[in-house]
């Protein structure tokens, strides 16, 4: 019994090194974000609109496709940690549009799940990512800003 889950996870180490080995190599540009500031719609005077973060952004290689992570400090002074990705297909010179979606903690649910359009402006070895993420019901609307670079 041993010897069989030994091998089994023998063999599960070589696959997730193989995968891990094409995973990389399935990545073009890695962003490094920092999240700077927001700006809330219908801003009561207590919520703080400085939000200092750091996050990564893994392009896939040829696509529109990029997966994010992150934590920053958010409007209700709490550390936020969010994943997720976002989806670009409209470019204009060095502007992309697209879409983000994901999940961020911190907030008043455990897990929140965010789909917000993205605008993105990036020119050699810098760019800025602005989140517009609309009002809803209780929640009322934000914009966020990330400057970024590449590695």
């Amino acid at each position: 019994m041993f010897l069989r889950g030994f091998i089994a996870g023998i063999f599960a180490m070589v696959l997730a090194i193989a995968g891990v080995g094409l995973f990389a190599k399935a990545f073009s540009q890695d962003w490094l974000s920092f999240t700077l500031a927001s700006h809330h719609f219908q801003s009561p005077t207590e919520l703080e609109e400085r939000n200092w973060g750091i996050g990564i952004e893994h392009t896939l290689q040829d696509s529109d496709w990029r997966e994010i992570a992150g934590i920053y400090r958010n409007s209700f002074r709490r550390t936020s940690v969010y994943a997720g990705a976002v989806y670009s297909p409209l470019r204009f010179s060095h502007i992309s549009v697209g879409l983000m979606g994901g999940i961020f903690t911190g907030y008043d649910r455990e897990i929140t799940p965010v789909l917000a359009p993205v605008i993105s402006w990036e020119w050699r070895r810098i760019g800025i990512n602005l989140m517009i993420v609309p009002s809803y019901k209780d929640f009322q609307g934000v914009a966020a800003l990330q400057f970024k670079v590449l590695l």
